[in-house]
């Protein structure tokens, strides 16, 4: 674990100790709010938890919203050769990290439903712990010895996939279903979103601009997304304000794919090398993206490795660059990537 913070613009809570201690365990679990992260760090703003990693020796960043649920599963568990239809191997219910405090463990009361046919409803306050009702059942458990994760939210029947997983190899981004929405009101996004990552990458911003009206006025939507990268399976949930970046495409050391052909800027004496610069608004894949390489790149050079997008006369001014933006590059020869947002200042690590 890299960094982890949570908040907005330029006001940030270093989370990153309390991160670190969860990603030593393999397995990281969060629910995203301020009341389970350490405070509002400005308030009556929509804030986010960024973190960056590494994982399986690859680079990542995530932006997630308020109400997203982090699941990384750092662990190295190989399938095994269970016949049985579904394991479940643990189940914990509680709020904020799992490790610490607010979560108990529940693996025996799971079980124990599923084997005679319920769908459990875990609810109620945990001793000591009462923050909003923002509790969670995760549980790890394993469909015909493959290893799953999901994250079922307080007063949601539980019911697991046992879908076997239909992994298409000439695809290493597979869109297997998507939803966005709130309670028991659901638009389904799955054709869409599987359309726009026919070449193994998805981009996009989680909000009420991905379907045609706002299906549940009044509550925070979530976008609800099972996909496999690499042919491993995710179930992931992102509240309103994440930027959702899915890349599957071949990023081994020494290859840094882009979505056009162009040479890389380097930053002289420094080794970063900046491949390749977007933004976009919308869904990625679905129009155009604004190319703003080269200019990101200068203002990198000329800055301190340091941008601030809305003070760059092409992205102020682009009717096409809503909100996110993506820089690819590459640091000692390590492909890396970057998000941003209009209003935020960004600064690559050496």
């Amino acid at each position: 674990m890299l960094e982890a913070k949570f908040g907005t613009r330029d006001v940030w809570i270093d989370l990153t100790p309390r991160f670190r201690a969860a990603a030593e365990t393999g397995l990281v679990a969060v629910i995203v709010h301020s009341a389970l992260l350490g405070g509002d760090p400005i308030s009556g703003n929509s804030k986010r938890l960024q973190l960056r990693y590494r994982l399986n020796g690859r680079y990542v960043e995530e932006a997630l919203g308020e109400h997203s649920v982090v699941l990384l599963d750092l662990r190295r568990n190989a399938p095994t050769s269970s016949t049985s239809e579904v394991e479940v191997i643990q189940a914990w219910y509680g709020e904020g990290i799992l490790g610490e405090k607010g979560f108990r463990d529940v693996t025996d009361q799971v079980r124990s439903a599923l084997q005679t046919g319920t769908r459990p409803v875990l609810s109620g306050s945990l001793p000591g712990v009462n923050v909003g009702g923002l509790r969670y059942t995760i549980i790890d458990y394993r469909v015909r010895g493959e290893r799953r994760l999901v994250a079922v939210p307080e007063g949601v029947p539980i019911s697991l996939d046992v879908t076997p997983t239909d992994v298409n190899s000439a695809r290493s981004l597979q869109v297997v279903a998507a939803s966005y929405g709130a309670e028991n009101i659901w638009i389904d996004l799955t054709k869409r979103l599987q359309q726009a990552s026919q070449n193994n990458l998805l981009g996009l911003l989680v909000s009420n601009d991905l379907v045609p009206e706002d299906p549940v006025q009044g509550k925070t939507k979530l976008l609800r997304i099972t996909y496999l990268l690499n042919g491993q399976r995710h179930d992931a949930t992102f509240g309103e304000g994440s930027f959702v970046y899915l890349d599957g495409r071949d990023w081994s050391k020494g290859n840094v794919p882009r979505l056009r052909a162009r040479s890389a800027s380097p930053h002289p004496s420094s080794g970063l090398q900046v491949h390749e610069a977007f933004a976009f608004r919308g869904v990625l894949g679905e129009k155009p993206p604004v190319d703003v390489t080269d200019i990101v790149a200068k203002e990198l050079r000329d800055n301190a490795r340091t941008i601030v997008p809305n003070r760059l006369p092409m992205l102020a001014s682009s009717s096409a660059f809503a909100t996110i933006g993506i820089i690819h590059y590459t640091q000692n020869d390590e492909p890396r990537v970057r998000l941003f947002e209009r209003h935020e200042s960004v600064t690559l690590d050496p």
